[in-house]
């Protein structure tokens, strides 16, 4: 098996020395070459060099390394520098590592047991800290992975996604070709864009192809706190506004043919919430923003959407096959504007605010285990 571990990066270059050197430390069997591939668009540290040194001193290296316009072409890039003989490609996060020797070993000895009359095409390896260790491996169509274990809890951590190669480059192609189209060609801002946009591209071309979950501690993040730098990071890309267009991403799909109806309560799984929890959260989070003074970036995105935001939420429930569920939804969406919009009406009454606090709490209680694998 030929497997590419291919890497977008962005100003981390000494976190990336520590992602590649995990991948040097693997203890694989003859049936594995292992492969690195880099895409680098846009850093201004030590990334370039760093890469250019790789070149000399390295077999099976591919690298895009040239200085684009924008860093928002780097997965396309990525994608267009997978070497054609490769038969699967993990997508690894510049920041994260292989937690042991034996991570590369477990997901080939893994494929190969499954692989004959099942016609493989993706495998998701856990993050450690989400690992329950049990070795079980859990193998369905995506589409049905995803309502037992969440669209986003399976297609969202960049470095739990291994798939085959041409569907791997497709997806990442399709990817690119959507983001360019809604931001250089039409114009939108960035945070009229999708924060889990890859994610949606790989449901789109994996939901009737068989898939795998491995319940093992394969990957993990370098940082076990969200660091200063990723805050500004995800502030300057709008990182959190952006989590209310997973719905557009949904209705998308469905459009295009993918089956998102009656869907059950775990596929909206993120974490230990619902997708809506995160989102409603996010409305109440705009209301005490404007109130407070505070935030003001936050509070002036938040109020510009906020009404198309209260839709999207509220559509949500269309896709969901409980019809309890879906009144539930509706419910708590209703009586989470009613109270937004008393707030408002009321000059940000102090007892009103006691309410939206509450309803935030509600919103706050976990649904689920911290683990992926938590059935």
């Amino acid at each position: 098996m030929k497997l590419a571990i291919a890497i977008p990066t962005y100003n981390r270059v000494d976190k990336l020395k520590k992602n590649i050197e995990s991948i040097d430390a693997q203890v694989v069997s003859t049936g594995v070459e292992v492969s690195l591939v880099v895409a680098n668009t846009y850093s201004n540290d030590e990334t370039q060099a760093y890469l250019e040194t790789l070149k000399i001193n390295r077999d099976n290296f591919f690298c895009y390394n040239q200085k684009e316009s924008s860093k928002y072409c780097n997965l396309g890039k990525l994608a267009a520098t997978i070497p054609t003989g490769v038969d699967w490609v993990w997508l690894m996060g510049d920041d994260d590592y292989l937690i042991n020797e034996g991570s590369i070993q477990k997901v080939y000895e893994t494929i190969t047991a499954i692989e004959p009359g099942e016609n493989l095409s993706y495998v998701h390896a856990c993050q450690a800290r989400r690992s329950k260790n049990t070795g079980d491996v859990y193998v369905d169509n995506c589409l049905s992975l995803c309502n037992a274990f969440g669209y986003l809890d399976t297609f969202g951590w960049f470095s739990s996604q291994i798939v085959r190669r041409d569907i791997f480059c497709e997806t990442l192609q399709q990817h690119q070709k959507y983001f360019d189209n809604q931001h250089f060609t039409l114009g939108l801002p960035i945070h009229t864009s999708s924060a889990f946009l890859h994610c949606s591209f790989f449901l789109q071309n994996l939901w009737n192809k068989k898939g795998a979950i491995i319940d093992l501690p394969l990957v993990e993040t370098q940082d076990e706190m969200q660091t200063q730098s990723t805050i500004e990071r995800w502030q300057e890309e709008k990182t959190a506004d952006r989590y209310m267009c997973v719905v557009d991403d949904l209705f998308r799909l469905k459009t295009s043919g993918v089956p998102l109806t009656n869907l059950e309560a775990k596929f909206f799984r993120y974490h230990q919430y619902h997708l809506w929890d995160r989102l409603i959260n996010r409305q109440l989070a705009v209301q005490f923003s404007v109130a407070k003074g505070k935030d003001i970036e936050l509070a002036e995105i938040g109020v510009s959407e906020y009404e198309t935001n209260w839709k999207r939420i509220k559509k949500l429930s269309l896709l969901l096959g409980d019809a309890i569920l879906r009144r539930y939804l509706d419910s708590v969406v209703e009586q989470s504007i009613e109270i937004s919009s008393l707030y408002i009406k009321s000059g940000f009454d102090n007892k009103i605010e006691r309410l939206l606090i509450k309803q935030s709490e509600i919103c706050n209680r976990h649904s689920y285990e911290f683990y992926v694998c938590n059935q």
